[in-house]
């Protein structure tokens, strides 16, 4: 049996605030049915509702989520020198020498590039 799917516009009231979203009903095996309320909200996240229900129309599951807007900006980091509060100068660290144990290949790598970095300064 194929799924069947249908979306329409809707609008909700959210905090005194109409907000438009999209309605996504399908339906599922056996007879159920799933419908979503997707709404993009005027903070920038997105609320999610998502109804289960039956054969006979009774509800089986809801839930709902609410997803927020990545904290992080686009473009790299506005603090140039995160690098230096990032590391202790008083530790000697683990690639000191670099035939120590400790000093792993990607430790290896990393310390050979601010090595490379810090020459070329």
């Amino acid at each position: 049996m194929a799924k069947s799917r249908k979306v329409s516009s809707i609008s909700k009231e959210f905090d005194g605030k109409e907000v438009q979203g999209k309605l996504i009903e399908r339906s599922g095996l056996f007879g159920s049915k799933v419908s979503k309320e997707v709404f993009k909200m005027p903070s920038g996240g997105k609320h999610i509702e998502k109804t289960r229900t039956n054969k006979k129309g009774d509800v089986i599951s809801r839930s709902s989520r609410d997803t927020k807007v990545n904290p992080y900006k686009k473009g790299g980091s506005t603090d140039k020198k995160w690098i230096q509060k990032a590391i202790n100068p008083a530790h000697k660290g683990y690639c000191t020498p670099m035939t120590k144990p400790t000093c792993t290949p990607k430790r290896k790598a990393l310390a050979m590039t601010l090595k490379k970095i810090a020459k070329n300064k």
